[in-house]
């Protein structure tokens, strides 16, 4: 048989990666130098894109450069046809004024952006067209992470839903409610950023989690599980990854000794990389196995095959709860 060598390339998690702070000065939008192709994605509950439309809970109408990259204007709509956001990118990146939609179409919120960072001022309202939240973004890391108190947004005002002022200049309470009316989260607000204690509960009134504030960053929090067990946490540790047993060697290992190079594709010459999409759910289970790009249906159903095997993970957390992340995984089949 061929000499084969696989090379796993890299793990990616589909969240917002950090990027360095950049200047409000708006600047004409780049021009792509291929021509664009339009597209319509299936949406799921974290904004990424499914090839399942059963599993999609909104849908979005855009233009994609020579790169896969999204470029022009954007426009997403809920399972009812009704818009929800509309914006503009440049080369995979957030340029210009993006606008959010209640479901009868009024102005739910608006923020301008450059180089996919918020600038300037964030404005939002209520359904019935009251004020909700007014804010400015002054300079950051962009990172989406409030709780690392390195985002440059500061808190104006809040008004609650029945019109009352919660904050003013920078400084006050607020909080939030479950669709039940239970309270979500409360906490305090100081020169507009988080400060002290803060508090977060269930549904049904449990306290899940509590948190120090120190000048808008989050000390240390602990998570409060269902079975009493508890579980600390800091601004570093807020997000944690899921992990493959062993770490990234022992998933190359596993990779290496478990896959096998189809011969019809040995046959053919054929190579190249297959990108692997799939879920790590709570409990560390692989879940939801789908290939994202293919170079021939034997390589993209070994690669399936081979993912499926994954014995669980330990599974990843955020404010200390376990929760289901999806992956991508490109393998690169190279006949040698």
């Amino acid at each position: 048989m061929s000499n084969m060598k696989w090379i796993i390339d890299s793990i990616r998690k589909f969240v917002q990666t950090d990027r360095p702070a950049a200047s409000p000065v708006r600047e004409p939008i780049r021009k792509p130098t291929q021509a664009l192709v339009d597209v319509k994605e299936f949406m799921d509950l974290n904004d990424q894109v499914v090839t399942d439309p059963e599993r999609a809970v909104s849908y979005r109408i855009a233009s994609r450069d020579a790169d896969g990259k999204l470029h022009g204007p954007v426009t997403q709509y809920d399972p009812l046809d009704r818009k929800t956001l509309s914006g503009t990118y440049a080369a995979g990146n957030r340029e210009g004024l993006f606008e959010q939609y209640h479901p009868d179409g009024q102005l739910a919120s608006r923020q301008e952006y450059r180089d996919d960072l918020p600038v300037g001022p964030y404005e939002s309202w209520y359904a019935n067209g009251a004020p909700r939240e007014a804010g400015v973004y002054s300079g950051g890391t962009a990172s989406g992470r409030p709780w690392r108190g390195d985002d440059g947004y500061r808190m104006e005002s809040f008004w609650d839903a029945d019109g009352v002022q919660r904050v003013a200049n920078g400084a006050g309470e607020r909080y939030e409610e479950h669709e039940n009316g239970q309270v979500s989260w409360k906490g305090t607000y100081w020169e507009g950023v988080r400060q002290g204690e803060w508090s977060f509960y269930a549904p049904d009134g449990r306290l899940t989690n509590t948190e120090q504030y120190v000048q808008g960053r989050l000390v240390k929090g602990w998570y409060f599980d269902p079975q009493g067990g508890t579980f600390r946490y800091s601004a570093d540790t807020f997000e944690v990854l899921p992990e493959f047993p062993g770490g990234m060697p022992a998933l190359n290992q596993f990779l290496m000794r478990t896959i096998k190079y189809p011969k019809s594709a040995i046959r053919k010459g054929i190579s190249g990389t297959v990108f692997v999409g799939f879920v790590i759910r709570a409990n560390g289970q692989v879940w939801d196995v789908q290939v994202l790009k293919g170079i021939h249906p034997d390589c993209d159903a070994e690669a399936v095959r081979v993912i499926g095997l994954m014995p669980p993970w330990q599974a990843g957390r955020q404010q200390g709860r376990p929760l289901s992340v999806r992956y991508s995984l490109p393998i690169r089949f190279v006949i040698s």
